[in-house]
C-alpha cells in the first residue's frame, strides 16, 4: 500500500472484523484494528500509547462520513478534539460530509424541514438539525447532514486549520454505478 505504521478504528466490532479479513486476504502490511469510540480515543490505551511513542499520527482519515454517524454535535467534536489531541504538529485530517446545500433539491428539501422543526413536528429521535435516519434493506443509519459553515465552525472549535474543501463532482467525474451507489459528499482537509 506504500503507507506504514497504520492504525485502524471503528465503533463497529463486526466492521473492524470484516476489515480484519480483508487484509488478511489482500497481504495489506501490518495493520493495527481496533474497537474503538471516536468521541473517547485518547481514553483508548493501545491506541494512545501508539501514538506516544511516535510522537502522534502524521496523519488521520475518517471516512465514508463516519464522522457524521455520530449523533449530536458536541460528540462529533469530542471526535474531533480527540483526532486532534493524538495528531501530530502538521498532520492531515481528511474526512467526508454530505451537504445540505448541495443541490437546489436539498436546499428546498431542508427549507421544509426547517420549517417542520420551527413548529416542534420534528422527528423525536433527532437531536440536532441536519440529522437524518436513513432506511434500506440493510436497516436504519444514523447520518447528520451539515452545511459547510457548521463543519467550519466544529473545525476552528476543535482545534483544526480549514486547508481545503469541495464536493465530489468538483474533484472527479464518477461512473454511473459511483453514481446510482452513493450520495454527493464534501471531502474536507484540515491540518493541525
Amino acid at each position: 500500500m506504500g503507507y506504514r505504521e497504520i492504525v485502524a478504528f471503528d465503533f463497529a466490532e463486526e466492521l473492524v472484523d470484516q476489515a480484519r479479513s480483508l487484509a488478511e486476504e489482500r497481504a495489506a502490511e501490518p495493520i493495527a484494528f481496533f474497537h474503538a469510540d471516536a468521541t473517547k480515543l485518547t481514553e483508548h490505551a493501545e491506541i494512545a500509547a501508539y501514538a506516544k511513542r511516535h510522537g502522534g499520527f502524521h496523519g488521520a482519515l475518517f471516512m465514508f462520513n463516519g464522522l457524521m454517524q455520530i449523533p449530536g454535535r458536541e460528540n462529533r467534536r469530542a471526535a474531533m478534539r480527540a483526532m486532534h489531541a493524538l495528531c501530530a504538529e502538521g498532520a492531515p485530517f481528511l474526512f467526508t460530509t454530505h451537504d445540505r446545500d448541495s443541490s437546489p433539491m436539498e436546499r428546498a428539501l431542508w427549507r421544509l424541514e426547517k420549517a417542520r422543526w420551527e413548529r416542534g413536528e420534528q422527528d423525536k429521535r433527532l437531536v440536532d438539525f441536519g440529522d437524518r435516519y436513513f432506511e434500506d434493506e440493510t436497516g436504519r443509519t444514523f447520518m447528520h447532514l451539515p452545511d459547510r459553515d457548521e463543519i467550519l465552525e466544529d473545525l476552528a472549535a476543535t482545534g483544526w486549520t480549514h486547508e481545503f474543501d469541495a464536493m465530489r463532482r468538483q474533484l472527479a467525474t464518477e461512473s454511473r454505478a459511483v453514481l446510482d451507489f452513493s450520495d454527493e459528499c464534501r471531502f474536507w482537509v484540515a491540518r493541525r
